[in-house]
């Protein structure tokens, strides 16, 4: 598997087996946890560019925790376990944030108390929301389902989510954050968004991963937008077997600018049902590069038109990397970083999985994504859709203003 977060919900499934049915966060040993992030790097680190010295990121860690131990592990320890030992778990996590946040590659881990929501069986309803979290204690709404709860709440895209039955997100991870909205079904959660509180319903959900819509050209000829949410497995299957069925289309826009998470290996599935045969790109590890070729059969072979916003994922870099391999796509939105990293998830002490990076795309050219980045053909004003697309292009959309002109597409 080549992306963090479909490790992650692979490696939350068992974590906690050795904690018996207890369902609790099992004690943390700091010593522990830094032997293994060490031997890790050493193993398993990857990213094209060197590691940091430790005493870099150990001097990283110590000063996170406002203490002047020396750079190295037994001074980061000494810091972490100074106020007592009901402080040395909330110190731990932020000595290793500050620790892995100097390390090339975008490195993470997810705490205990995420992971052991995540595998709560008695949270498996929701509310029809699509999280991403934009720094520290910072979760914005990406996404509402369609007919969801949520939607039905008013939650719209870009809300900011503060708080949930009350309780503050700010020291909470993209996992826990997640784990709290979920529940049994039929009972309620408090939302507490930037200037709003909805109190919502949680009910089972049916994800589709992607929305389409078909647009008009003034000539006549119709255009497919098909806008996505995620690239986990399955999605090119579905896709294919849409666009198998959709008819003769003028031209092809690929909305990406919700596309939050994916398989890398599935980015270029999808990439591959648009473009002939050629070298798409590479999966670059310690032990070489994975060159990623199409097939011959293309679904279309006419225009494609890609949007790519703020709030893009490296998922969407990486299709958009890919399909920019043929002369026939255009990259419409903003400039992207391209920090397309994959990573390994592996168990620490104190039932905490680190996402060390292990490696990264390259484009046809053997050039790594994360230096080159993803220029566009046509920029434009950042902007994230409220809703699906319609039966025609939004007037409140700069990119669909933008298609407008550039297609003539029909009012």
């Amino acid at each position: 598997m080549l992306s963090a977060q479909k490790l992650l919900s692979v490696a939350a499934l068992g974590l906690f087996a050795f904690c018996g049915k207890s369902k609790e966060v099992p004690p943390i040993n700091p010593t522990k946890v830094f032997t293994q992030v060490e031997a890790a790097i050493t193993t398993t680190y990857f990213s094209g560019d060197p590691a940091p010295p430790l005493e870099k990121l150990y001097g990283n860690a110590v000063a996170a925790l406002d203490a002047k131990e020396t750079p190295d592990m037994k001074g980061t320890i000494k810091a972490i376990e100074s106020q007592g030992p009901d402080k040395v778990r909330e110190r731990t996590y932020r000595a290793l944030n500050a620790f892995l946040s100097e390390l090339p590659g975008g490195n993470d881990f997810t705490r205990a108390e995420g992971l052991l929501m995540s595998e709560d069986k008695s949270r498996q309803a929701g509310i029809g929301i699509l999280l991403m979290q934009e720094g520290p204690g910072k979760f914005i709404v990406l996404d509402t389902l369609e007919s969801s709860p949520a939607q039905a709440a008013g939650v719209k895209p870009g809300s900011v989510v503060k708080s949930i039955d009350g309780l503050e997100v700010a020291n909470m991870d993209l996992e826990e954050v997640a784990g709290r909205i979920r529940g049994a079904e039929s009972t309620d959660v408090r939302l507490g968004l930037l200037g709003s509180e909805p109190t919502i319903k949680r009910s089972k959900l049916n994800f589709i991963n992607y929305s389409n819509a078909t647009w008009l050209l003034t000539t006549g000829g119709q255009v497919e937008i098909v806008a996505l949410r995620t690239a986990v497995p399955g999605t090119a299957t579905n896709l294919e077997q849409f666009m198998r069925q959709m008819g003769k289309r003028s031209a092809v826009i690929l909305d990406l600018r919700k596309l939050q998470s994916g398989d890398f290996s599935e980015c270029f599935k999808i990439a591959d049902l648009l473009v002939g045969k050629r070298k798409m790109g590479e999966l670059v590890q310690k032990n070489g590069a994975i060159p990623m070729e199409s097939t011959a059969d293309s679904l279309f072979t006419g225009p494609i038109y890609v949007i790519l916003g703020k709030h893009s994922s490296s998922a969407a870099d990486v299709v958009a990397m890919a399909l920019r391999s043929s002369l026939e796509v255009n990259l419409i939105g903003v400039d992207r970083p391209g920090l397309a990293y994959f990573a390994e998830n592996i168990p620490l002490d104190g039932g905490i999985v680190l996402k060390l990076t292990k490696g990264f795309v390259a484009d046809e050219r053997s050039i790594p994504l994360p230096k080159r980045g993803l220029k566009m053909d046509v920029n434009i004003d950042d902007y994230l859709p409220l809703e699906p697309p319609g039966d025609k292009p939004s007037e409140a959309d700069p990119a669909h203003r933008q298609l407008r002109t550039m297609l003539g597409l029909a009012r």
